[in-house]
């Protein structure tokens, strides 16, 4: 499970859940041997940038279009429990099947979302001449847009752009010719509020693909 973040000050805007909050959900969860019920509410989820301070399993792990590295986890509603390997291997489906119905379930979420009269929570301002869009569902998804970019395209038009998904349920379209710099650093800045931040590069969209473009981060040191 996604471990909710109780020490230092987060950022402003970055909402954690409680622990009572966390042991409510997780007695009104299924069994995890349950495939029939853990099947609804599994979902694809980007990496963390900063790992976990232990692991618990081996995290079904795979590689999607356009060419990032997802997981795979049981919506909670205030945290997300990761299936691993093992949980996966007592389901009666492959691990790819898996990984289906959790695209498939994603894809239902922001469906089901788009067709109510105000889906998302959306913003766009001119910063330092910058024009910037950013979406939050608050459901958690708005990262995972860029593993549907059917729909992807729905919200944000074909206009081309620059998108940065720094939170899990953030992303932000930053214009096409942004620099990579910049792109940096405004992932950067989202990054440094949420404990829980993803581990994601840039993405370039020409209004029907989505283009893997790396950030400029600097080199870990030891």
């Amino acid at each position: 499970m996604d471990r909710i973040h109780y020490g230092p000050e987060v950022g402003p805007g970055v909402t954690v859940a409680s622990p009572a909050e966390v042991s409510r959900a997780l007695g009104d969860a299924p069994s995890p041997d349950d495939w029939e019920r853990m099947a609804a509410g599994i979902l694809p989820v980007f990496e963390r940038r900063r790992p976990f301070p232990f692991e618990v399993g081996r995290p079904l792990r795979t590689l999607l279009p356009p060419g990032v590295s997802v997981t795979i986890a049981y919506d909670l509603g205030p945290a997300l429990m990761r299936v691993t390997r093992e949980m996966a291997g007592i389901w009666p489906v492959t691990e790819a099947d898996v990984v289906d119905r959790a695209m498939s379930n994603l894809h239902d979420r922001v469906e089901a979302a788009l067709a109510r009269p105000d889906p998302v929570r959306s913003v766009a301002e001119t910063i330092d001449d910058l024009a910037v869009r950013a979406i939050v569902s608050g459901e958690g998804w708005a990262s995972t847009l860029l593993l549907v970019p059917d729909l992807l395209g729905r919200l944000f038009g074909g206009e081309p752009c620059l998108f940065v998904a720094p939170m899990r349920d953030l992303l932000i379209a930053l214009p096409a010719d942004t620099d990579i710099g910049t792109a940096t650093w405004w992932t950067e800045e989202f990054e440094a509020l949420d404990p829980n931040c993803l581990c994601l590069e840039a993405f370039s969209w020409d209004g029907e693909r989505l283009t893997v473009r790396p950030l400029a981060r600097e080199a870990a040191t030891a």
